[in-house]
């Protein structure tokens, strides 16, 4: 043991260096098995699929839009710029709507007055120069100068067909009812500007000029034309103009006691 102790005493130097290269050794054999592992991960890196898929994307990106989607996006952009068109148009269809229902409220407010007006002037006949002041009512002396003057029933005889026939359709036989039926529709036909029940708008035209040459007004006219249409129907349809009354105080009682 003492000449081993003796043996490393006198060569300690030498055996250091061995002891260092072995440990540097140790180190440079790990780093180079480190280093050649690092390459065959790297080798064994899919880097040509990589590629492949890479060239793929970048021909589908520079090809964006094609022509089919290309022409798809022209088509979306058409429409909506129809759609946004669309739009305005609806916009300015609802305004003239808008527009179109106030006239239509003032044209009621207005029809309102004027069946005030024909229910006044129907409920007092006496108002009216062409009718005698007694019941059934009947032509005045004006009123049947007023139509022979102006031959009123030669409009009523032209328009006799389409007359009859709106009466009919009325469906009574109550000589009252016919009788206020004709006098109304006379009457609304002859303020109206185009042809209706009873009138063409030639005769509508006519029956205008009538009342301004003859100097009354459109009321007394058409009440004129009412009486000659009720007592024709009458003659036609064998009515005696008497039972008017008859037909007119049975609706009065049958109001009076309900």
């Amino acid at each position: 043991m003492d000449a081993i102790f003796t043996y490393i005493s006198e060569n300690y130097p030498t055996i250091a260096i061995f002891i260092v290269g072995i440990i540097i050794g140790g180190f440079v054999v790990r780093y180079h098995i480190s280093i050649q592992s690092t390459r065959k991960k790297v080798d064994a890196l899919p880097c040509n699929d990589n590629t492949k898929k890479l060239d793929t994307l970048e021909t589908r990106v520079e090809r964006l839009p094609c022509d089919a989607h290309g022409k798809k996006l022209d088509v979306l952009e058409t429409k909506v710029d129809n759609l946004q068109s669309d739009m305005v148009v609806v916009k300015s269809d609802m305004m003239e709507v808008k527009k179109d229902i106030v006239v239509l409220k003032t044209d009621v407010s207005g029809i309102k007055s004027d069946i005030s007006g024909i229910r006044f002037l129907f409920e007092n006949v006496s108002f009216i120069p062409a009718s005698k002041r007694k019941s059934p009512v009947s032509l005045s002396d004006l009123g049947e100068k007023i139509a022979s003057d102006y031959n009123i029933s030669a409009i009523v005889d032209r328009n006799w067909n389409r007359i009859s026939a709106a009466i009919k359709e009325l469906g009574s036989t109550n000589p009252y009812d016919i009788q206020e039926f004709s006098r109304e529709t006379a009457f609304t036909d002859s303020i109206r500007t185009k042809a209706s029940k009873f009138f063409t708008e030639n005769d509508i035209d006519k029956l205008r000029v009538i009342a301004y040459k003859s100097g009354e007004n459109i009321y007394s006219i058409s009440f004129i034309a009412g009486i000659l249409i009720r007592d024709r129907y009458f003659a036609e349809n064998g009515i005696d103009v008497d039972e008017v009354d008859e037909y007119h105080q049975t609706i009065e009682n049958a109001e009076n006691i309900s």
